[in-house]
């Protein structure tokens, strides 16, 4: 067998090395019509195999969205768990693929995510936020490359963006409401601490909720 496997490789290695044929490498050299056919059919299986982690994420997300699995499952947990041996955290990610790319527009001109790793780091926005930030994405991919780090990229400045206005709405309330009184809010912490410490948990919900009131209320009062 060693013998016969080494004899092929000289083989090959004369072939390649003579220029009977062209260098693994070598790029724009036609097909013939098998090889043709069969790049078809490889590419055919390709594109399914990719389509999959969508498909049965769409598949999942219908089966949990209508309970499919109460006959015989208690959860949909349980479910995949038993039937499928997919775990928790894989099924929501390809729930959450499912569900994003519902929210795209029915455009067969726009590029979709071809694979897991593209729709990944989008898991961590809202579904609804999907569609503006996957345009992003295309609008900066160079040469319609859609790199990992150019991803994660957009998605943090979207998540940056969300915490800042947060932030900035937060600020405005309270400018609004004007500052709470430091000092009662004291009192009543202390007050509330010498309540639970002697087993009035009453009272000291009661308190609390005054100390929410000063920090909440638009007009806050005793």
């Amino acid at each position: 067998m060693a013998t016969k496997t080494s004899r092929l490789v000289q083989r090959d290695y004369r072939r390649y090395s003579t220029g009977s044929v062209a260098s693994p490498n070598a790029v724009g050299l036609p097909l013939t019509e098998t090889e043709q056919r069969q790049m078809l059919d490889c590419e055919d299986v390709i594109r399914q195999d990719l389509m999959t982690f969508f498909d049965v994420g769409s598949a999942l997300l219908t089966i949990r969205e209508n309970r499919l699995y109460r006959a015989e499952y208690a959860t949909f947990e349980v479910y995949c768990r038993e039937r499928w041996n997919i775990g928790r955290s894989y099924a929501w990610r390809l729930i959450g693929a499912a569900e994003r790319l519902r929210l795209l527009p029915p455009d067969t001109a726009m590029p979709r995510p071809i694979n897991e790793c593209q729709i990944r780091p989008f898991l961590k926005l809202e579904p609804g936020e999907f569609p503006k930030a996957w345009n992003e994405a295309l609008a900066r991919a160079k040469d319609g490359k859609l790199t990992e780090k150019m991803l994660s990229d957009v998605v943090s400045e979207l998540c940056d963006c969300k915490r800042h206005s947060a932030q900035a709405k937060r600020r405005t309330r309270l400018r609004k409401r004007g500052d709470a009184p430091l000092g009662n809010i004291l009192v009543l912490l202390h007050e509330a601490k010498q309540l639970l410490l002697k087993g009035e948990a009453e009272r000291a919900i009661a308190t609390m909720d005054k100390i929410e009131v000063l920090l909440f209320s638009a007009s806050p009062t005793l």
